[in-house]
Parts: structure tokens; C-alpha cells; sequence
């Protein structure tokens, strides 16, 4: 007996806001990017390659997980939150609220985990 395997994705998103371009926080030289504990590793590495090609801009990287880094977000710690499940519609009011424009989700990327049985594996379903 075959069993297809099962598929759980997250979709990998940084979600962007207007304070992006007008740093809220006042500090040009800094760009905060919190959230998903899926997406720090990633985010850190992206953010040492800017500061890389940006010298004097610095990006720090912290988890928390994704609602935080949307909390973060829309109550203008953050100028970049990370998040590993889509923004509820609430949360899309509030950012568009609070930065008078639309919040932009950009995928960075997809998470999975696959499970596979042994097909001696007496299982019904």
C-alpha cells in the first residue's frame, strides 16, 4: 500500500511598510527585522550581505516569532517584520493605520516537512 506524503509549508514572507523608506525610529543607519524564528538564520545572512554593500547601515536580526515581529511592526519598533503565516486581517488594518499605506508581504521563501511511512507500517489511514 502507498502513502503519499504528507506536506506541511509555510509561506516565508517579510512584510514591509512605508517606515521602511521614512524610518520611524529616526536612525538611517539602522534597519530592525524581527519575527519568525523560521526565517532569523536567513534574515541575519541577508542582513550581513547588506551591510555589506551598504557600509554604515547596520540590520539587526532578532525571532520571537511571527506575531511579535508583526506587533514589532505595527507598533513602529521594526521596520521590517518576518512571518511564517499570512497576516490576518486585522493586523492589515492596523499597519494600514498606522502607516497610511497598504502593507507589502514579499515571499522569501517555503517551509516544509514531509512524513513517510514504511509501507510494513500497518496504518488505516
Amino acid at each position: 500500500m502507498y502513502h503519499k506524503p504528507l506536506k506541511i509549508i509555510a509561506v516565508l514572507t517579510f512584510i514591509l511598510t512605508a517606515s521602511l523608506n521614512n524610518n520611524a525610529l529616526g536612525d538611517d543607519d539602522i534597519i530592525r527585522i524581527k519575527g519568525s524564528d523560521t526565517l532569523a538564520n536567513v534574515a541575519h545572512e541577508w542582513g550581513r550581505i547588506y551591510s555589506e554593500k551598504n557600509p554604515g547601515t547596520t540590520v539587526h536580526v532578532s525571532g520571537g516569532g511571527s506575531g511579535n515581529g508583526i506587533a514589532a511592526l505595527i507598533n513602529g519598533h521594526v521596520e521590517i517584520a518576518s512571518t511564517s503565516r499570512k497576516l490576518r486581517k486585522r493586523e492589515k488594518l492596523l499597519i494600514q493605520k498606522k502607516f497610511d499605506s497598504k502593507p507589502y508581504a514579499m515571499r522569501v521563501g517555503l517551509d516544509s516537512v514531509s512524513i513517510f511511512v514504511n509501507n510494513n507500517n500497518p496504518l488505516n489511514g
